[in-house]
């Protein structure tokens, strides 16, 4: 998958995750950007749902070699504003999206992903914690406090978690090499849960 900055550790849990994960199910890519992980998922013989509000990053995923034929369906949507279907999904995945959502509707979403991903499936997080320099100006989005992830997820086996400094090469957005403040997670709900 195509995380920036997560260590060969993460990627190692990331993969061992999707290897065991029902592919009878679906791969939901929450706020999936230009699609960089949606297109790995589908190239893998994953059915994806790629839910992005830029229509910008939607084209961009469109325009990727290779997308012709691959099975993945597009919305473009507000994360806040897509349905997440019961049971239909193996693997949810929230990668540096929350941070853009008003703080009590991304815990919604958090609750919503955890209640509908199947039994048995993952749950991949990635967001900002209060320790970003930018949090100072956004206290109102969803920013997590020291430990806070872990303890929304403590009804899940959590596979990986991680609070870290990491070194951004540079996006789209802010295109110089920076610095982030970031929480993952990598959580399983239990079998029957």
């Amino acid at each position: 998958m195509d995380n920036k900055g997560w260590n060969n550790e993460v990627q190692d849990n990331i993969l061992s995750a999707i290897q065991k994960a029902d592919r009878a199910f679906e791969f939901l890519d929450l706020g999936a950007g230009r699609g960089q992980d949606s297109l790995f998922m589908a190239r893998n013989d994953w059915r994806v749902v790629a839910v992005e509000k830029s229509a910008k990053a939607i084209e961009k995923m469109k325009s990727a070699p290779g997308f012709n034929g691959l099975p993945i369906e597009k919305r473009q949507v507000m994360v806040e504003d897509f349905t997440i279907e019961k049971n239909r999904y193996s693997i949810i995945q929230l990668n540096n999206v929350l941070q853009l959502v008003k703080r009590e509707k991304a815990l919604g979403i958090l609750t919503l992903v955890k209640g509908n991903v199947r039994s048995g499936g993952y749950i991949i997080v990635s967001g900002f914690t209060v320790h970003e320099p930018s949090y100072k100006n956004h206290k109102d989005l969803c920013y997590f406090n020291d430990g806070e992830l872990r303890e929304l997820f403590s009804d899940f086996r959590i596979l990986f978690y991680q609070e870290i400094l990491v070194h951004d090469p540079g996006h789209p957005e802010k295109e110089y090499p920076h610095q982030h403040w970031i929480v993952r997670l990598l959580a399983q709900k239990d079998v029957g849960g």
